[in-house]
């Protein structure tokens, strides 16, 4: 069975699904991130049918993860058309990492 999503874009995001064979990680993070980076995909936003199927999450999990990050505005949920998106706190910490400190030298290990 097919996912439809109400985008016009045929494009499909290029999220991975998760390793759960990496233990050296925190998983709620790892999920959490990972809705994150599927929601930047496409600025049209998902429906969570739709996050579920491309994450591997159950409805359940991923819902709880993005009411999660909604309280924290790290995602915006619109409740006329059921789309979630990336969050006005997403932004303020990606333009934190322009300050100041933008002059430091990372090394990548």
């Amino acid at each position: 069975m097919t996912v439809s999503s109400p985008r016009t874009s045929a494009k499909t995001p290029k999220v991975t699904r998760i390793d759960r064979d990496n233990d050296s990680t925190v998983q709620s993070l790892t999920r959490a991130m990972q809705l994150l980076e599927l929601l930047a995909e496409d600025d049209e936003g998902f429906r969570l049918v739709d996050i579920a199927a491309h994450t591997g999450l159950s409805s359940s999990t991923a819902h709880r993860l993005l009411t999660t990050l909604e309280q924290r505005r790290f995602v915006q949920f619109d409740r006329e058309t059921n789309l979630w998106y990336v969050g006005v706190r997403c932004f303020s910490v990606g333009a934190a990492s322009g300050g100041a400190g933008a002059s430091r030298t990372w090394r990548c290990r």
